[in-house]
């Protein structure tokens, strides 16, 4: 049984993905059934930090509800309209949302 605490923060989470998502799209993992109308937040403007600075990145982030998905792995697509974005790693999992690096299909 949850407490009224989990089940208030689980509607709070609920209404932050609702309002914050910027796209609808698909889940597709090989073996599984695809997950449609899955609200999503696709960030295009991820910037990498490393050694010689940042700079802005071909890899475009997207993050999900973990009560929507529970999680993605290498090789997993997401498809929003007629593009399609493979994942190639987690990037961030505070326990409610999962952001995934994907780079877009051609």
């Amino acid at each position: 049984m949850t407490s009224r605490f989990a089940r208030a923060q689980a509607r709070l989470h609920r209404v932050c993905a609702d309002r914050l998502s910027d796209a609808v799209g698909t889940f597709l993992s090989p073996g599984c059934t695809p997950i449609t109308d899955l609200p999503l937040m696709v960030d295009r403007n991820l910037e990498y930090v490393g050694p010689d600075g940042s700079f802005m990145s071909d890899v475009v982030g997207i993050t999900f509800n973990r009560s929507d998905l529970a999680s993605a792995e290498r090789g997993d697509v997401f498809t929003i309209g007629c593009e399609r974005f493979m994942v190639e790693k987690l990037i961030s999992d505070d326990g409610h949302m999962i952001t995934a690096a994907t780079m877009v299909q051609t």
